[in-house]
């Protein structure tokens, strides 16, 4: 069974995308590289690349997303080895 706090987490998450975008679109160039957010994901987040997509042509920032298991990604995070190569993270939960 849903629950209404099931319903509002997806529009919550596009909604906490586009304010990423919009402050990213706001601080970079319109070059490439420099609008591209570069986020460590874990798979459960590849269907909301159509959402990423829809958010790129509106704002001219695309998302690339790397996949990688909660865990292996949390270690990368906890470890430093992100830091130089990710802008953000989004996994699933907040487990670890």
């Amino acid at each position: 069974m849903r629950t209404r706090r099931d319903a509002i987490r997806p529009l919550a998450l596009v909604a906490a995308v586009a304010v990423a975008l919009g402050t990213l679109t706001a601080c970079t160039a319109k070059d490439d590289e420099s609008s591209t957010l570069h986020v460590l994901a874990g798979s459960e987040v590849k269907d909301m690349v159509p959402i990423l997509e829809d958010a790129r042509k509106a704002t001219g920032v695309k998302v690339e997303l790397s996949y990688s298991g909660s865990i292996q990604g949390t270690e990368l995070v906890a470890s430093g080895g992100a830091a130089d190569r990710y802008d953000a993270t989004w996994f699933p939960n907040n487990r670890y």
